[in-house]
């Protein structure tokens, strides 16, 4: 998530960053911070989502299947927690892991 200097000063401003959650909630970081955002008076736009954007994102687990995402034109994905196809997180760092390798050597995978 990127915050433009002048929303990150509206937040402190208004109190929105002393903010502390009365009770345990399933709510993510991410989407409490966007509605703070929105509060403050600014828009939130998105940065990824597997039709656009530069990040594939998805809020548990990954959007697309990881040969998707690693052959795609995404600079980065999230949550790599677990894969459509089942894959648990270590799984999906080793198979990105050796992707990389691959590239900076200078022939993928």
């Amino acid at each position: 998530m990127c915050i433009t200097r002048a929303a990150a000063g509206a937040l402190s401003e208004q109190g929105w960053l002393s903010w502390s959650r009365p009770w345990h909630s399933l709510l993510a970081e991410e989407l409490v911070l966007t509605l703070f955002i929105r509060a403050a008076g600014f828009e939130a736009l998105s940065l990824g989502g597997p039709d656009d954007g530069l990040l594939a994102v998805a809020n548990k687990g990954l959007p697309l299947s990881k040969e998707q995402l690693a052959d795609g034109r995404w600079v980065g994905t999230h949550s790599v927690r677990h894969g459509l196809s089942g894959e648990n997180e270590a799984e999906l760092r080793a198979f990105f892991a050796e992707r990389r390798a691959g590239w900076l050597a200078g022939s993928p995978a």
